[in-house]
């Protein structure tokens, strides 16, 4: 419960992450601040507004998709564990695409189609973990409270028993959880989808998973008893080695009909 003090700027209540009571909120985003940046053409440009995706539709605004829900300490160890490097490293306006070129200059585990799959123990080593922390930290807050911009509401995902199990995670007082595997999709395209697009749920091979996306990159959750038997051998924190896979993005079925909605 948030109280509001005799200063309209004071909103003091209980961490969603700590879970400290009294404790002074902070503005926080669903995405981090600094992604808006990516999709938005700098003052003078075409594009100043993003597209926001619900599952009721697509529009524009200048909002961000916000609310009073962490502390400062929460915030500052979201961003130092994930947000700030994650965020170097997505799709740029100006072309640059630090990932993808780190991709790019090693071979690849193997090749299918347009798809190509890279171990990237070695690449990144430690830098795989921000991935992963980057990645459950907006995960956690889609299924942790209800979000919305312009009096709409963002999909909330649910995440069940797995919602305390992530905070945990995210709070450094365990593991991932073990029958949770994360597949990161690079886009290949010369010229990504510049966009943000909330959690989503959906169903394949009977495991839920629930996906969102950032300039360049899809990421996708699986969580489930009886994960599919790919997981082992493509995904970031599998049991056959640590993946990324190059693909055609705007392709997935999950773009798609993001897509159809923006259109639609």
């Amino acid at each position: 419960m948030i109280t509001k003090t005799s200063n309209l700027t004071d909103h003091v209540g209980q961490c969603g992450l700590c879970l400290r009571a009294d404790v002074q909120l902070q503005d926080s985003h669903l995405f981090p601040k600094a992604v808006y940046k990516l999709v938005i053409d700098p003052p003078g440009g075409r594009i100043r507004s993003p597209l926001h995706v619900t599952g009721v539709g697509s529009f524009t605004s200048s909002r961000q998709i916000r609310a009073y829900f962490l502390c400062s300490s929460c915030e500052q160890q979201f961003s130092a564990n994930g947000e700030s490097y994650v965020l170097r490293e997505c799709a740029r306006q100006n072309g640059l695409f630090k990932l993808r070129e780190l991709l790019l200059s090693t071979t690849a585990h193997w090749e299918k189609g347009e798809d190509k799959l890279y171990e990237v123990s070695t690449l990144l080593g430690p830098k795989i973990e921000q991935y992963l922390y980057f990645a459950t930290s907006v995960f956690w807050r889609a299924g942790a409270r209800s979000w919305s911009i312009k009096d709409i509401r963002v999909n909330q995902i649910k995440l069940g028993k797995y919602q305390e199990q992530l905070r945990l995670y995210l709070s450094g007082k365990t593991g991932f959880p073990g029958n949770g595997r994360l597949l990161l999709s690079v886009s290949s395209e010369a010229i990504p989808l510049r966009s943000v697009i909330p959690p989503w749920t959906g169903r394949s091979k009977g495991a839920h998973y629930h996906t969102f996306y950032i300039p360049g990159i899809l990421f996708t959750l699986f969580l489930s008893g009886e994960l599919p038997s790919e997981c082992e051998c493509i995904t970031l924190n599998g049991g056959k080695g640590k993946f990324m896979l190059l693909t055609p993005v705007k392709e997935t079925g999950f773009l798609r009909e993001v897509m159809a909605k923006r259109n639609g």
